[in-house]
């Protein structure tokens, strides 16, 4: 098995299968493997080292948060939220990558708000402690700022030269692993193609302020396990058996009803609401102008969003 789970001349799903019956046995060498292989990014694609994480979360040791912590810079931009996500699953997953943050290895900003709150749902108290001394007072409800950012956004879309041709490329980055549009990507969230964009103002608020409406098919629910374990996603199936999420990249989470210490459902979106701290400047440009369009740019057919009234002053490259 662990012969297998090191080549690289075998396929994905040889690869995600030994490691999962490695872990099934508790193989004591499986963290020093895996922790070589997540950084080799010549030998393991995305998806499969993306599937690793996700079997990572199933450990109880602490030593996984180490292992994430040390691979989390060499990860490509779009593999290093799941790092956040992974280590915001547990409180003392949590304590590390906060201690990170104090010894200036993690950049802060780098943790999400959802992140932040899926920790606060444990009620550990030191860990509560100690997210006060990093960020201050945590708010827990939507934020009361989400106007001023959208009209800066709004007014730097509009004024500044733009790329939709890369804004494609961060939404299958960014937004891809919960929304598909135009067929790609992940059914976590909406289907974005005709939901949430009939204007300029509606795609600005949904993005910028995912939390001001929530349809009631994607509230999130956030579960704390009898280990400690904190899961958070949208509601596939609940029946006293089990509770099924689903989670960010479309991937289903199965709890057995037994095991669930709390369930609770959060009046916030699980799309992160401080997406203007996540992206360069630009990059959100990029990025909102592509969605400003009703078609993909080399469409001829493509038009701008009922609105949106700046792109005849500005350089694109739409055609």
């Amino acid at each position: 098995m662990r012969a297998a789970l090191s080549s690289s001349a075998q396929p994905d799903a040889v690869r995600a299968e030994a490691l999962a019956a490695l872990l099934a046995g508790e193989d004591p060498q499986l963290l020093e493997a895996v922790e070589t292989l997540l950084a080799d990014r010549d030998g393991a694609s995305i998806d499969l080292r993306r599937r690793w994480l996700a079997t990572l979360a199933r450990l109880e040791m602490p030593e996984v948060a180490d292992v994430a912590l040390r691979a989390y810079p060499k990860f490509e931009p779009e593999l290093q939220p799941q790092v956040i996500v992974l280590l915001a699953s547990r409180p003392a997953w949590g304590q590390k990558m906060l201690a990170a943050v104090a010894a200036r290895e993690l950049d802060p900003s780098a943790i999400g708000a959802n992140q932040i709150r899926r920790l606060l749902a444990s009620g550990d108290e030191d860990l509560r402690g100690e997210m006060t001394r990093v960020w201050g007072t945590l708010r827990t409800d939507r934020s009361p700022d989400r106007e001023r950012v959208i009209a800066q956004v709004r007014q730097a879309v509009r004024t500044t030269p733009a790329d939709p041709l890369a804004g494609r490329a961060i939404f299958g980055r960014v937004c891809g692993n919960c929304h598909k549009l135009y067929g790609q990507g992940q059914e976590v969230g909406p289907d974005i193609t005709l939901n949430g964009r009939g204007s300029f103002e509606q795609l600005l608020s949904n993005v910028l302020d995912p939390s001001l409406v929530i349809g009631a098919a994607y509230q999130a629910r956030t579960i704390v396990t009898d280990d400690g374990r904190i899961l958070a996603g949208l509601l596939v199936e609940d029946s006293p058996q089990r509770v099924v999420l689903k989670q960010q990249g479309g991937k289903l989470e199965t709890i057995a009803r037994a095991d669930i210490a709390q369930i609770e459902t959060s009046k916030l979106s699980l799309m992160p609401e401080d997406l203007d701290k996540q992206l360069q400047p630009q990059e959100l440009v990029d990025l909102l102008t592509y969605l400003a369009l009703d078609r993909e740019p080399e469409n001829p057919q493509a038009r701008w969003l009922s609105g949106f009234d700046g792109p005849a002053a500005r350089e694109t490259r739409k055609p």
